[in-house]
């Protein structure tokens, strides 16, 4: 995968995303993990092709748009968790 001893800001902003998505896996609307895993897709692609800057300004735009999401995300987890 990729090279773990040298982590970029791309790559640790993937691994979060990556960590996001399997916390709300189950308890999120189909379309923020639709979301979810498109910024994950970006942030592969230009961690493997190490794409110009107008590439990797694409991923962190993504990544923005996917953590605007989030604090929807946890406000439902945490009413799923109250009502249990």
């Amino acid at each position: 995968m990729f090279d773990k001893s040298n982590p970029s800001p791309i790559r640790e902003a993937l691994e979060l995303v990556r960590e996001i998505r399997v916390k709300v896996q189950g308890n999120a609307e189909d379309s923020v993990i639709r979301q979810l895993d498109e910024v994950i897709g970006k942030l592969e692609e230009t961690c493997r092709t190490r794409q110009n800057r107008k590439a990797n300004q694409k991923a962190l735009e993504l990544l923005g748009e996917a953590i605007k999401w989030l604090p929807t995300v946890i406000e439902f987890i945490e009413l799923l968790q109250r009502h249990k």
